[in-house]
């Protein structure tokens, strides 16, 4: 149920082009006038505030309280709301090669194990942020195994001689193995008896005791990943994922837009004679001569009639006029579930109808 309030609370706020079923169609900007609460994760909730407890603050969304905690609160507003301002910085896969190509920078200029192991974490934090975003590009794979470099490198340097940890991740990873400056290295690692250079890269003892004196050469693999990166980024830009992207709104705007031509818009436009401009909407509304509506259910795509004319299926949002007192009536019907009929009075406040629909 919070997450059909939610979506209607998208629905009231014009993130859809809604469409008026008493008059002939016509699209606005929603600017809701009443109290709203905005979460830390930048979601804002529309209701009438009622109280801040121990336990959270509630809101009263379309007559039913919603306590949300504390804890995930970033400010309630009162009337007004101050406009959101865009954020706009580096995508994922852009702050992962910057965080790259600050250590190889420092590595390549001269560092002391001081100021590399902070460095180091502080680019795994952004590496890891970019490998769980949903950002798709070829470059994934190559960041990921830099930023591994880059980490072992700080390891070996730390355990110096005693670095045989690292040597087991290497050997035992063959991604890591097959890096081309350790290869060139193999002939100079000691070892006991004469072996092969290929032979002593399968040795965990031989190759970490060799990189925890030589954590150079651990960075000349982290930057064969780096520049394979940007070779595989300038071939095939990422393709960016929107953050925004709902499926669920995506279809709400799709119906309230099919909604402008349905038989319900049409007895509205013969009821009232003629169109009404995007302005004279929104002061019906803001004199309480009608009322924003939306209609989301679980499961979606349910019909919704008004006043026995279709409207359309849900999520749908449109605006409903005034007709004197007489309440209009909303009817949510679909096959296998009980019909539900809603008896609503425009009057300027609006109205929510969020459902889960009931089996027969």
């Amino acid at each position: 149920m919070n997450d059909i309030l939610l979506l209607i609370q998208y629905a009231l706020r014009g993130i859809v082009r809604i469409c008026a079923l008493a008059v002939l169609p016509a699209l606005f900007t929603l600017n809701l006038l009443g109290d709203t609460i905005e979460l830390k994760t930048g979601e804002r909730i529309d209701g009438i505030f009622k109280q801040a407890t121990s336990a959270g603050a509630v809101i009263e969304v379309g007559g039913q309280t919603i306590t949300i905690p504390l804890g995930k609160l970033q400010a309630i507003y009162f009337g007004a709301v101050p406009a959101r301002q865009p954020v706009v910085g580096p995508g994922p896969v852009d702050d992962a090669m910057d965080a790259l190509k600050a250590l190889r920078s420092v590595t390549d200029s001269g560092i002391s194990y001081r100021e590399y192991a902070p460095r180091v974490l502080d680019a795994k934090i952004r590496i890891d942020r970019y490998l769980s975003s949903p950002t798709k590009d070829p470059a994934r794979n190559a960041i990921g195994l830099g930023m591994r470099f880059y980490q072992l490198a700080s390891e070996a340097w730390e355990m110096g001689v005693l670095a045989v940890d690292v040597g087991k991740v290497i050997v035992g990873d063959p991604s890591l193995a097959a890096c081309t400056a350790l290869k060139k290295v193999a002939p100079s690692i000691e070892s006991r008896n004469a072996m092969p250079a290929e032979e002593k890269l399968k040795d965990p003892v031989l190759v970490g005791m060799y990189l925890g004196q030589h954590p150079t050469v651990l960075w000349a693999c982290a930057s064969e990943q780096v520049a394979e990166a940007e070779r595989l980024l300038r071939q095939s830009p990422p393709t960016p994922v929107s953050a925004t992207a709902n499926p669920t709104l995506e279809q709400l705007a799709a119906n309230s837009e099919a909604a402008r031509a349905s038989p319900a818009a049409a007895a509205g436009l013969a009821s009232v004679g003629h169109a009404q401009s995007q302005q004279e909407l929104a002061d019906l509304v803001q004199k309480g001569l009608a009322s924003r509506c939306a209609v989301v259910t679980a499961p979606p795509g349910a019909e919704v009639y008004v006043d026995g004319n279709k409207a359309g299926v849900s999520p749908v949002a449109f605006v409903l006029l005034k007709q004197g007192d007489t309440p209009r009536k909303v009817t949510i019907k679909m096959t296998g579930y009980k019909t539900v009929e809603k008896a609503v009075v425009p009057d300027g406040k609006t109205i929510p109808i969020g459902l889960t629909l009931e089996k027969q």
